[in-house]
């Protein structure tokens, strides 16, 4: 006879009573495995609690949807914004916006199930997006116009701004909607007095009509404030007189310093060098350009062939770290590419090789197209990379600092990820929640779909003493205090201790301490047959889940 294929249970009470008790040690071992073996989320792995699987497609009307630009708002809600295809009318677009909960569903509570369509006129896209202190949403991009003839015909600068339930605020603009000059914003940037900075491309007329950079200035009620340049609007040249088309010429990135200049980032063209470069410029609060920075408050470098820059920021010390991609023209491929510049606009030499640092990304093919910054000063850009012989997938790589890739996320820094057999996946935009995993946000040729991807970011922290040395006499007792530097949203306890200082004739009081700030002091009472000259005491904090980090003081006993 053959062996059955389920178990066969006797009715004998203790034959029943015999297999309870082994199924019950059976069932303990089991969960004793599972517990001891789950499986780590690594750093770089899909998020399976988001969507399905890590990922969220969503489909707006039916036709074309693509998200361009992503956002996350204090309460961790996500904000997708592009374009959508008007229902029957093909060639035309309106402003996109879909508002997701934590776990990747749509939040009903906006708009008309979580998504919401704008229409300016013709078509329009948006391009960027941000979100105020107050929760209300600023979107920014491009709708096209039939003017009055061929040089008033074509895309303006258009933004939008949204209550938090995705109906439009008709406090701004016209009815929640401004249009603007011609051109279009690709970058956003709130001040602190909650006026509106848009970045872009526009035309320059000097000495005939070419693309330049243009910084325009919004009010709160989204008038234009002519504090800034005379008119709300100002417009920077870097090659005067420079070609029509092709190479760039727009601002992709804009950000505000501590001291209110504003610092927009992007690439220009040089028609007599057939080469395109990053772009830098930094005014003061009233649109002037600021004389202090690079060569009348602009500054150019070539990187490779031809560099775009994409996203900006403005690190500790005012220094300012530009990200993008660089190619070229020898057919090696686009590289991913990042410089950090001084205060005054000059290259960091201190920075990878004088100042700049490349990656091949993901190799000949890829396409580098949203970068964003790590609060811990690391960088993730976002693109496509080509699969096989047909269609793309998103790519994700994380660099350290010092533009290095980091080799904890996914495979040597790196991720891919397929959403659509045999079809385009394009990664647009790219942003960091508050706990460190990554947002993704593009459009896949499936449906032609929004298209949304979340990544897991391992959790850590490190330690380092400010200032790492210090002077003390004996007899006397001096304060030490270090920062707990959190990365990948870890919020946890440390314990802090720290090494045997009896020989050192130094009382370090408390012994140790448990915390969750961000700041840790201690006294350090130095005896008076202390030694003299140079000690060290190492301080080692101790996550609750194992993760140990260490820094060292520099003490010299006078």
């Amino acid at each position: 006879m053959s062996r059955p294929l389920y178990p066969v249970f006797s009715t004998n009470r203790l034959a029943q009573k015999v297999h309870g008790v082994f199924v019950t040690l059976l069932v303990a071992s089991l969960l004793s495995y599972v517990a001891q073996n789950r499986v780590k989320a690594d750093d770089g792995d899909l998020d399976k609690s988001f969507g399905v699987g890590g990922k969220v497609i969503t489909d707006f009307s039916g036709g074309e949807d693509e998200a361009t630009a992503v956002a996350i708002q204090n309460d961790g809600k996500i904000v997708a914004v592009g374009s959508t295809i008007k229902p029957l009318v093909a060639a035309n677009r309106d402003f996109a916006l879909a508002r997701y909960n934590a776990d990747g569903s749509l939040d009903k509570s906006f708009g008309t199930g979580g998504k919401v369509a704008t229409d300016f006129g013709n078509s329009d896209i948006a391009l960027a997006v941000a979100i105020q202190q107050d929760g209300k949403i600023i979107s920014a991009g491009k709708a096209f116009k039939n003017g009055q003839s061929a040089t008033d015909t074509g895309n303006y600068f258009a933004v939008a701004r949204h209550n938090s339930d995705g109906s439009l605020d008709t406090s701004f603009g016209s009815g929640g909607k401004v249009i603007g000059d011609l051109g279009a914003a690709d970058a956003l940037a709130i001040q602190d007095d909650g006026r509106i900075v848009a970045a872009g491309v526009g035309l320059d007329d000097s000495p005939f009509p070419a693309p330049a950079f243009v910084v325009v200035r919004y009010n709160v009620d989204g008038s234009l404030d002519t504090s800034f340049g005379g008119s709300g609007r100002v417009t920077t040249a870097f090659f005067p007189g420079g070609a029509v088309s092709g190479g760039g010429n727009t601002v992709r990135g804009v950000v505000i310093q501590a001291d209110g200049k504003i610092v927009a980032a992007g690439s220009a063209f040089n028609s007599v060098a057939m080469r395109t470069v990053y772009a830098l410029a930094r005014y003061n609060s009233d649109g002037s350009l600021d004389m202090s920075f690079g060569s009348g408050g602009k500054v150019l470098s070539s990187i490779l062939d031809d560099s775009f820059a994409i996203a900006l920021t403005i690190q500790s010390h005012n220094k300012i770290v530009v990200a993008g991609s660089a190619s070229a023209r020898d057919g090696s491929g686009t590289a991913f590419a990042v410089a950090r510049y001084n205060g005054d606009g000059s290259l960091d030499a201190s920075f990878g090789s004088g100042g700049k640092a490349t990656d091949d990304f993901f190799g000949i093919g890829s396409i580098v197209r949203a970068v964003t910054f790590r609060a811990d000063g690391e960088i993730v850009a976002a693109g496509s990379v080509p699969k096989g012989k047909k269609g793309f997938d998103f790519a994700v790589a994380r660099y350290k600092s010092d533009g290095s890739l980091d080799t904890r996320f996914g495979s040597g820094g790196k991720v891919i990820t397929e959403l659509s057999s045999d079809e385009d996946d394009d990664a647009n935009a790219v942003a960091i929640q508050s706990d460190g995993q990554i947002v993704v946000a593009g459009t896949t040729d499936t449906g032609d779909e929004f298209a949304l991807a979340r990544y897991n970011t391992e959790q850590d922290f490190a330690l380092a003493f400010e200032p790492s040395s210090i002077n003390a006499e004996r007899g006397t007792t001096v304060q030490v205090a270090f920062q707990i530097t959190r990365k990948g949203g870890f919020a946890g306890n440390v314990t802090i201790a720290h090494s045997d200082t009896s020989a050192l004739k130094i009382k370090v009081k408390p012994d140790s301490l448990s915390t969750t700030d961000t700041t840790v002091r201690f006294k350090l009472k130095v005896k008076a047959s202390a030694p003299t000259g140079q000690q060290q005491i190492t301080f080692t904090g101790k996550s609750d889940s194992g993760l140990e980090r260490t820094t060292t003081l520099n003490l010299v006993i006078q």
